[in-house]
């Protein structure tokens, strides 16, 4: 059963440890690392049917001390504002202060030249050695099939069924049941990822119920890629609704999750593509979500959506694109939209008979100018 866990592992307290001992050794030339000030962030590694996603996006703070060419003692600070999973090492960004503002043009180049790839080398190993360790270490806590028999019927089960049937979402993904009579703060929040594919790629990703069972691998998926039909996936823990569709640059739909109480309204995601010379972004605009749960929601748009889909983009190529239906504004239910076409077209008749009427009265006006 080892190949079915379904775990979310908070994995910030082993990132503290392991990027402070491994940091506060680094020395390049003759500057060196004298202290970790300050990791912060979030850390987890999920598992998925036996294969671990780490997902990350830590802000790290170094200071250090050193001599530089002319032999005078120099020190300061090294931020990486940004250190995430996906980041290439040549991509993160680093900041270089100097205490003695004097010497900071020279002893900054010094530092980059000398140091900054020693701190890279020690970055570029975390991922690897975060599956390791963390994992090795949940494989030693987990149940033996003796024990995990006892506790099936436990209140957060992590035991997934093999991959005929639909997937039980982790608790931390399904979210926190809500009682329906309480009454829940929602916020909004926005994300922004890239894909090395094309927009049609990614638009027919998300809509096309073919590939989508690959991604969430979920063959019970429910989706008809046309405004205004319902979209159920993972097994029935996130639902929603077809809202609008702009061929390769937008999606809207509703979301919202099994575990929410009816007396919470759905989401609104807006999906935004846009293509860059065979890269894609993506941007997310989440609205209405509740608020102590954003930051879950955040992490698992990366787990659940992104990461499945780019590492299956080789499989979906191979699955013919279904044709999207064009619709330029959102469709609600019939009646709604029925409702609406005929305002439009009242207003647009009461609109074309007023300017008719106000057309005769000023050429009236005007014949009476020239010929009376």
């Amino acid at each position: 059963m080892a190949d079915w866990i379904w775990s979310d592992r908070n994995c910030l307290p082993w990132a503290k440890v392991y990027l402070t001992r491994k940091l506060k050794v680094v020395h390049g030339g003759a500057f060196v690392i004298t202290s970790v000030a300050s990791i912060d962030g979030d850390c987890d590694l999920n598992q998925k049917r036996g294969k671990a996603m780490p997902v990350y996006d830590l802000q790290i703070v170094l200071t250090w001390k050193g001599t530089d060419s002319s032999g005078a003692h120099a020190s300061g600070q090294i931020s990486i504002p940004e250190f995430m999973h996906d980041s290439e090492m040549v991509d993160i960004e680093m900041v270089i202060v100097v205490d003695d503002k004097k010497q900071q043009m020279a002893v900054r180049k010094e530092v980059i030249n000398a140091l900054i790839p020693a701190v890279k080398q020690v970055l570029a190993s975390f991922k690897r050695d975060m599956i390791a360790e963390n994992t090795k270490s949940a494989e030693k806590n987990s149940p033996t099939p003796a024990s995990s028999a006892k506790t099936e019927s436990s209140a957060t089960p992590h035991v997934v069924p093999p991959p005929h049937q639909a997937p039980k979402l982790d608790p931390v993904w399904i979210g926190t049941p809500t009682s329906a009579t309480s009454k829940l703060k929602t916020a909004s929040f926005g994300l922004e990822t890239q894909f090395a594919c094309t927009a049609s790629d990614i638009y027919d990703s998300f809509l096309n119920p073919e590939r989508v069972k690959i991604w969430t691998r979920d063959k019970g998926v429910v989706l008809d890629p046309r405004p205004g039909q319902e979209l159920i996936l993972f097994g029935g823990n996130v639902s929603g609704r077809l809202f609008e569709l702009v061929p390769c640059s937008k999606i809207v739909f509703t979301w919202r999750l099994k575990s929410w109480p009816p007396s919470l309204q759905s989401s609104l995601v807006t999906l935004l593509i846009d293509e860059f010379d065979k890269v894609v972004r993506v941007r997310v605009k989440h609205v209405d979500a509740p608020a102590d749960e954003i930051a879950v929601i955040k992490r698992n748009w990366e787990a659940y959506y992104f990461t499945p889909i780019r590492e299956s983009l080789h499989i979906l190529a191979t699955i013919p694109k279904v044709t999207a239906v064009v619709a330029a504004k959102p469709l609600v239910n019939a009646e709604e939209y029925e409702r609406m076409s005929n305002s439009a077209r009242t207003a647009a008749h009461d609109e074309s008979h007023d300017s008719k009427e106000r057309m005769s009265f000023w050429f009236a006006v005007l014949y009476i100018f020239l010929f009376c």
